[in-house]
């Protein structure tokens, strides 16, 4: 079992591509349980989630070893995962991390409506 180990651990591109097929099918796995759901999943851009603070939208940078974020703006202090998921679910329900802002929850007149859950600077 060992040498099993180390060969796959000397073999880069092979876990690579094994990792990235895991996440393709998790990825399919999970669109198929929220269609089934009558939901959709939406991919955001993760990049600077866990930084910007989801009170006032400055960016409040950290080491990787700090775990809780503490704004010096607005005085916000979470847990650094809890402040990059209100992030997160911000940029998801604003339409993606993209700018897209033609998709996204629609009120039950058909016009889209913005639900504000975090920073206003996402």
């Amino acid at each position: 079992m060992t040498n099993l180990r180390e060969e796959f651990l000397n073999h880069h591109n092979l876990a690579k591509h094994i990792q990235d097929v895991s996440w393709g099918k998790l990825i399919q796995l999970t669109q198929s349980k929220a269609e089934r759901a009558g939901k959709s999943v939406v991919f955001v851009d993760p990049r600077n989630t866990s930084q910007m603070c989801s009170g006032c939208g400055i960016l409040v940078a950290k080491e990787l070893s700090e775990r809780v974020h503490v704004c010096p703006v607005c005085g916000l202090r979470l847990d650094r995962d809890h402040n990059a998921a209100l992030n997160i679910l911000t940029l998801g329900l604003r339409g993606g991390a993209y700018g897209d802002l033609t998709s996204g929850p629609k009120s039950l007149s058909g016009k889209r409506q913005i639900l504000e859950v975090g920073s206003p600077g996402l």
